[in-house]
């Protein structure tokens, strides 16, 4: 898990770089009125399509209809994660549960977790961000090119989307 985590670590420094360099740094703490209390929202659509379809079960109608939260987000009419891109994600996302424990361990913490407004299918935030983050997509993101990982797809999106970066 080092590798993915200083993975991780590099494309945040990446992200936060450009941000400064777009003037991001002058963004006011305040969030975008529009912005999600909590990027959950976007995060745990993709984990819980992926974990459905490591489980070899079939994807609620719910969880189908919340792609939209990601295919939705968009910086001047222009779709920043496209339907094939938001696949890909999901894609390597199931490969990566396929991996050594990793679906067994997105279980245990799916009933570790106590999700808000006791939503089911939840885990916790710093959970999700290891698990997006150690997760490479295989198609070059328009900004950092090639090996960015999903939670720097995500981010950069939510982040365009509701012009904070």
């Amino acid at each position: 898990m080092d590798i993915y985590y200083s993975k991780y670590l590099k494309y945040k420094k990446k992200y936060l770089d450009l941000k400064n360099k777009l003037g991001g740094s002058n963004v006011p703490e305040s969030p975008n009125p529009n912005f999600e209390a909590t990027q959950s929202h976007y995060y745990m659509v993709i984990i819980a399509e992926a974990f459905y379809i490591a489980n070899g079960q079939a994807v609620p109608q719910g969880v189908i209809n919340a792609r939209g939260r990601i295919t939705g987000l968009n910086q001047n009419g222009n779709q920043l994660i496209t339907p094939a891109v938001y696949n890909q994600m999901v894609q390597d996302l199931v490969a990566h549960l396929g991996n050594n424990n990793n679906l067994a361990t997105l279980q245990a913490q799916y009933d570790a977790d106590t999700p808000p407004n006791n939503n089911v299918g939840h885990i916790d935030g710093d959970h999700q961000e290891a698990l997006l983050g150690a997760v490479t997509v295989n198609t070059p993101h328009p900004i950092f090119g090639a090996g960015a990982s999903i939670l720097t797809f995500l981010e950069t999106a939510i982040n365009q989307h509701f012009g904070r970066g």
